[in-house]
């Protein structure tokens, strides 16, 4: 049976069950990729191989954000919530999910590596080429190379992960996103790229345009897509809409709007506010552009409409 911890205290890892032996594999995870999808795969196939349990060990926050004291709004591929969902549907045995905090920071290699073979029973490493663990990242591959007998277990190195020709990473990924280029993130997601949340009162300026739109109450740790319209789907109730996905500053209405995030879902005609809904975005559609006038913004929507139309029609 799978088990989760959300763990804040790395001394609380001593409440796990550690009965088994296990192949543990570490990382941020962030977005869980198809290179993170790959490596995971891989963990299991080993551990069966071996007669192990799997434990994976994930962080609620991005590590380099809190050791450089950055603020990390505008960041993650997912929240910790949607990274737990997507982790949940692998065959993994243990789910441990650290805050990453002052502690971790500042533990020593040798103590981390003392926690994972006293706590979690860790009878073999499975990690990237450019993992590293410890204070400093002091704990790299020739460091854990080196002290495979030491702490009596085994080091094993998957190889990078490739599309393309380029190796999949969580960087490059955000980069695509940032750049309107969801076909290709989404691609090397091996899903689509989402923002969920609550919907919220907006302006209006939906309805005035004969255009209603849901705004979403969005979470701000997460990547939004450079602004501009997209075509998308929208979850609501288990049920799949298409929709037109505004993401921007509305400039035809002003030049001190907040950003927002709306979506008008075709041939829907519910109020669904307070109502939570999750957004999978597809394809960048046009740009956001400043219109004369209210009557340009209604045409080039009607436009938008039929290019989404058309491009799910094609899908």
């Amino acid at each position: 049976m799978q088990s989760i911890h959300y763990i804040s205290n790395l001394n609380d890892l001593k409440k796990t069950p550690n009965r088994d032996s296990y192949l543990v594999t570490i990382g941020v995870f962030d977005g869980v990729h198809k290179g993170h999808q790959s490596l995971i795969s891989q963990t299991i196939e080993k551990a069966k191989q071996n007669g192990y349990k799997t434990c994976l060990i994930s962080f609620q926050n991005s590590p380099y954000h809190h050791i450089m004291n950055l603020n990390d709004n505008d960041y993650y591929l997912n929240t910790i919530k949607e990274k737990q969902s997507i982790l949940e549907n692998f065959d993994l045995d243990q789910i441990i999910l650290l805050e990453f905090n002052d502690e971790l920071s500042n533990t020593s290699p040798h103590n981390f590596l003392k926690i994972l073979k006293s706590c979690v029973n860790m009878e073999s490493l499975y990690v990237g080429p450019d993992f590293a663990i410890g204070k400093k990242r002091l704990g790299n591959i020739k460091y854990l190379n080196d002290n495979q007998s030491k702490f009596n277990y085994h080091l094993d190195i998957s190889n990078p992960y490739t599309m393309n020709n380029e190796i999949i990473s969580s960087t490059l990924i955000k980069s695509f996103i940032k750049a309107g280029q969801l076909i290709k993130a989404n691609s090397y997601l091996g899903r689509k790229y989402n923002l969920s949340g609550t919907v919220i009162k907006g302006e209006g300026r939906g309805r005035e345009l004969n255009m209603p739109t849901a705004n979403l109450d969005f979470n701000i740790k997460k990547i939004l897509p450079k602004d501009g319209v997209y075509a998308c789907k929208v979850i609501h109730d288990e049920t799949s809409y298409i929709g037109a996905l505004s993401i921007g500053n509305n400039p035809t209405f002003g030049s001190d709007n907040s950003k927002s995030v709306e979506v008008h879902l075709l041939n829907f005609n519910k109020s669904i506010y307070n109502h939570s809904i999750n957004i999978e975005i597809y394809k960048h559609i046009r740009d956001q552009i400043k219109y004369i006038d209210v009557n340009e913004l209604k045409s080039q929507m009607q436009i938008d409409i039929i290019n989404i139309k058309d491009y799910f029609d094609n899908e």
